[in-house]
């Protein structure tokens, strides 16, 4: 499945076209690709660790939208800055470099700044990763796999009214299309992928959608009136004449923002999913987290917060291992038993093989005996 893309699978196995056209579509808005780019087994694997693909788009109970946050997602870190104090966190200071030895690790900064640690954690989107050096280098794998797991491109749109008209014309806010709507020159389809209803806990009304993937792209070339003038054209086909007098209308291209580089996901490329297991393989003192590292809600907060805790308890587990409960174990044991840069306290195998080998020597030093004096008689009574 790892040699095929997505596209390859669509046509072998949807028969209408508008089945293939659905698929393709939320392929553009969970990944910012296109299906032609994504490899089919990384697509079910990913879906795999969402509970299925419909559970991305559901806001029901363990959907990828059930929940929203109160305030934005901004307010996670600031309520973690004031648990961790202002004063730990050092901003506006990029890593340029990170050198590692047998006694720590040594970061470079973009204004010369030097910092040093026993361990490192590194929770950067994997196409950022690239813009660190490392000495000494990351493995061949792991920087084969991080030039094929690209970050799609999304740029999201949020429309603000004074009611909800959606609502009172009994309609749920959500649309899904592969291009629907009016084209501008140089774009091969119209630019919405999806919209949602986004009305604040408050009650304020509003539409957050997505141009997503190619089309994205695209329509980015273009400038915001345009875009804004296509976009509320294509929802009247849909809701009415009234989606032209929006509040507020504001746009945000995530290509464009530093140290993310994309939106909303990685995709992986065909034929690098035998070497996915170093997206998250620690390499000597340096560990990684991020939600792309994760094995389940990769690419969501849910993913990211797993992938925290894991990477947390994989350097507490160097420090003092003996805090580590039997699930902060079973959390890491995978990766202290797969990878070669942890070193685990002594294993047990090595009592049982020099238990076992003494009692395998003597089982089979009394078969040999057994074997011996059996043929022996049977020999004699030959002779005999």
């Amino acid at each position: 499945m790892d040699s095929i893309t997505m596209e390859t699978l669509l046509l072998r196995h949807l028969s209408t076209k508008m089945a293939q056209d659905i698929m393709r579509t939320l392929i553009r808005v969970t990944f910012g690709t296109e299906a032609s780019q994504l490899s089919a087994l990384y697509f079910l694997a990913f879906s795999n660790g969402t509970h299925g693909l419909l559970s991305q788009f559901s806001s029901s109970l363990n959907g990828a939208r059930e929940l929203r946050i109160k305030g934005g997602a901004q307010q996670i870190a600031l309520e973690l800055s004031v648990k961790i104090g202002k004063e730990c966190i050092i901003l506006n200071t990029p890593v340029t470099e990170i050198e590692q030895s047998e006694n720590g690790v040594r970061v470079s900064t973009r204004f010369g700044k030097i910092y040093r640690s026993k361990y490192i954690i590194v929770a950067l989107p994997p196409t950022e990763v690239h813009r660190i050096l490392f000495n000494p280098s990351l493995s061949l794998k792991h920087r084969q796999l991080l030039q094929r797991y690209p970050v799609g491109h999304l740029t999201k749109f949020i429309i603000t009214y004074p009611k909800a008209f959606w609502r009172e014309k009994g309609f749920s806010g959500e649309v899904l299309s592969y291009g629907g709507g009016k084209v501008e020159r140089g774009c091969d389809a119209g630019p919405i992928s999806a919209t949602y209803d986004a009305t604040t806990h408050h009650g304020h009304p509003a539409i957050v959608g997505y141009m997503a993937s190619k089309s994205g792209v695209q329509w980015n070339s273009k400038d915001t009136s345009c875009r804004k003038q296509s976009v509320l054209e294509t929802l009247s086909y849909f809701w009415g004449d009234w989606v032209h007098d929006p509040i507020d209308y504001v746009e945000k291209n995530w290509g464009e923002e530093a140290y993310v580089g994309g939106c909303p996901t990685h995709g992986m490329s065909p034929g690098m999913m035998v070497w996915f297991h170093q997206i998250r393989t620690p390499f000597g003192r340096i560990y990684w987290a991020g939600t792309e590292t994760a094995t389940r809600w990769c690419g969501y907060m849910d993913g990211a917060v797993q992938a925290g805790e894991r990477a947390a308890l994989e350097v507490l587990y160097k420090f003092q291992p003996q805090t580590l409960t039997a699930a902060d174990l079973d959390v890491i044991d995978l990766q202290v038993r797969r990878s070669s840069f942890i070193h685990p306290p002594p294993d047990p195998h090595i009592f049982r093989w020099t238990l076992c080998l003494p009692l395998f020597l003597i089982a089979m030093g009394w078969a040999a005996y057994t074997l011996r004096r059996h043929f022996w008689v049977i020999g004699v009574g030959r002779i005999a």
